[in-house]
């Protein structure tokens, strides 16, 4: 009898508890076409540029456009003096009530001399103003690890910048960047 008075807490902890957890926010709609309304502020060590993607890498950020099917977003990033890249957001993405963010580890390109001494993970926010006329974006770089093997190491970087939201061109609909 006591091992079923056991198991019937553990059940009703159970139910209690999955009934308790918090919602996650639904994807809000961040679609449409950006345009820089102030100059972007750089902090921490390096050169923070805005990564949206592997191999997706403005200095300067002009215009963004967003194509947002679900929650999957499709980036077209244009800057640089005329740079274009593409990119697609659909994993990993973590929703607030006014925007998203992701994050993830760069894959290596170059061959590391000591392979693990380091860990790196870059961070795209993207926040709407409360008018949702304005987006900020935050792309930041976050790396750890040792140097010489002995010699702690932690450098971190975020470059921010404040876009306007611009009227589309074709009846009120943003132009749709290109997936890959």
């Amino acid at each position: 009898m006591p091992a079923m008075r056991i198991a019937t807490a553990l059940l009703a902890l159970a139910a209690l508890t999955c009934a308790t957890k918090p919602k996650r926010p639904a994807c809000i709609d961040l679609s449409g076409t950006y345009k820089l309304a102030e100059q972007p502020v750089r902090k921490g060590t390096g050169s923070a540029a805005f990564v949206f993607g592997e191999g997706a890498s403005l200095a300067r950020l002009e215009t963004l456009t967003i194509l947002q099917p679900g929650c999957r977003i499709e980036l077209q990033a244009k800057g640089d003096g005329g740079k274009t890249y593409d990119a697609v957001l659909e994993n990993d993405l973590a929703w607030t009530d006014d925007g998203v963010s992701a994050t993830w580890s760069p894959q290596k390109t170059a061959s590391s001399i000591l392979a693990g001494a380091s860990s790196r993970t870059r961070t795209l926010t993207m926040r709407l103003s409360p008018q949702r006329d304005m987006l900020t974006i935050s792309s930041e770089f976050d790396e750890r690890g040792l140097a010489l093997l002995f010699m702690p190491f932690h450098d971190h970087g975020a470059a921010t910048c404040v876009m306007k939201r611009v009227p589309s061109v074709l009846d009120g609909q943003p132009s749709r960047p290109v997936s890959r």
